[in-house]
């Protein structure tokens, strides 16, 4: 028996085994569900850090479901987890559905497997996953579906406004805190020196930025991780033959935790905002090809990644990289303390702000 008739039989065997799983998940569920009316959508297995507040919060009053495609470290007394592996399964969740409200950090509702519910009942209410742009960050049509959308800043509560202008639109922005945030402030660990962590759609792995920055940083012994996203390696911007046969540490790992490393190196990503809020240092921005996933006109908006680029990012000249010290110790530098807190308290929503 050939390979290809081998894999082939052991992925038929799998899709049997996870379709007869659903049947049984489904059914405990239906036995156990009353009065579950409150519903939060987990995709992968680290969106649950961007629901977790939410779904504590309405736990303490009503009896919540979760329903996620990966497996999740939580549990509580008022909440049912639904796990479903097959698509059929998934679909026919969604479609049939009569929740009151429906969470979910997943854009681009009524699309692929995520459709809304025939009954027509469910408010969808979108949670963040990113401090970025609403505008030109995701698909055209990305949030046109949700009835609310959670916003965390300034800048995402007029991208709001705008795109129910121009859809003729009524999807209510609500003011929030991005509490993912505080999670990460709470943990200490050890630091490395540099973490590379490039968004995909961008030409940062084409014009060879990886190789350059990771060739230098071996010669000089200085510790990095490379952190392709996971869309490079869906989409092949980034292979894992090329990680390993260049021997580049990489993690994979969508738990990773930016509070581990003294300096960030990305681009157009929402994580060097992160990084810059968490660890009040300034990361290291690489001017790529910027990320849109739509071709829209917004009459030269600028987003909040492209203002922070200036405000709080040192832009990196890979031909100038070896004039910074990578190793500095200083983990809170004063000057950019007070230039990032400037930047989170002028446009962050906290609970005094999002009142106004």
């Amino acid at each position: 028996m050939n390979l290809m008739i081998m894999q082939t039989l052991i992925t038929l065997i799998k899709n049997i085994s996870n379709f007869f799983k659903d049947i049984f998940n489904l059914i405990n569920f239906f036995l156990k569900k009353k009065n579950h009316d409150i519903c939060f959508f987990n995709e992968k297995k680290y969106t649950i850090k961007y629901l977790e507040y939410f779904i504590k919060k309405k736990c303490k009053k009503k009896k919540i479901i979760i329903l996620s495609f990966d497996k999740i470290n939580f549990s509580n007394s008022n909440c049912i987890i639904l796990y479903l592996q097959t698509n059929f399964f998934r679909e026919f969740f969604f479609l049939t559905t009569n929740f009151k409200f429906l969470y979910a950090t997943t854009p681009n509702l009524n699309s692929s497997l995520f459709k809304k519910s025939l009954r027509k009942k469910t408010k969808y209410i979108y949670i963040q996953h990113s401090p970025v742009s609403l505008l030109k960050a995701y698909h055209e049509k990305a949030f046109l579906e949700f009835d609310a959308i959670q916003v965390i800043n300034t800048y995402q509560y007029n991208e709001v406004k705008i795109l129910n202008e121009m859809n003729k639109k009524k999807i209510k922005p609500f003011k929030s805190r991005y509490h993912f945030l505080e999670s990460i402030r709470k943990k200490n660990e050890l630091k490395k020196d540099v973490l590379i962590a490039p968004t995909w759609k961008t030409d940062f792995y084409k014009m060879n930025y990886h190789l350059t920055l990771i060739n230098y940083f071996k010669k000089n012994n200085i510790s990095y991780v490379l952190r392709p996203h996971p869309m490079s390696v869906i989409k092949k911007e980034i292979s894992l033959y090329e990680l390993n046969k260049n021997q580049i540490e990489y993690d994979l790992d969508s738990e990773l935790n930016i509070n581990k490393y003294l300096n960030l190196i990305s681009n157009w990503s929402g994580i060097f905002i992160e990084f810059a809020l968490v660890n009040k240092r300034m990361p290291y921005h690489i001017n790529t090809s910027k990320k849109y996933l739509n071709n829209i006109d917004y009459n030269n908006y600028e987003t909040i990644e492209e203002f922070a680029t200036r405000s709080i990012a040192h832009t990196l000249d890979i031909s100038k990289i070896d004039t910074i010290n990578f190793k500095d110790q200083t983990l809170i530098k004063k000057s950019e303390e007070e230039n990032i807190n400037s930047f989170y308290n002028d446009l962050f929503y906290n609970d005094i702000k999002r009142q106004n």
